[in-house]
């Protein structure tokens, strides 16, 4: 009989994310209406961020085009799905 033994068993690590402050968006029928500025926000680390573009929150709601990335605090976490435009998420 073989015996394995399983290394570094239990949960898997929790993600790392990057923080962002974004301007937050509401969709308003098909065009996206400016709610506020310097929100901040959270996309995991395994995704490329690209700033300029628009990630829906996570939770749904609100989008958010990144501005810059911040290094402190916590964040909405974020789709890592992003458009171009901010419209596009409203006809979709």
């Amino acid at each position: 009989m073989i015996k394995c033994r399983v290394e570094g068993g239990g949960a898997p690590p929790a993600p790392v994310y990057r923080l962002f402050l974004a301007d937050e968006y509401v969709c308003d029928g098909v065009t996206c209406d400016f709610v506020q500025a310097d929100v901040l926000v959270a996309l995991q680390d395994i995704y490329t961020p690209n700033i300029a573009k628009f990630y829906e929150l996570q939770a749904g709601g609100f989008y958010y085009g990144l501005v810059e990335e911040v290094y402190t605090g916590p964040g909405a976490i974020l789709n890592p799905t992003n458009y171009t435009n901010c419209n596009t998420w409203c006809s979709v």
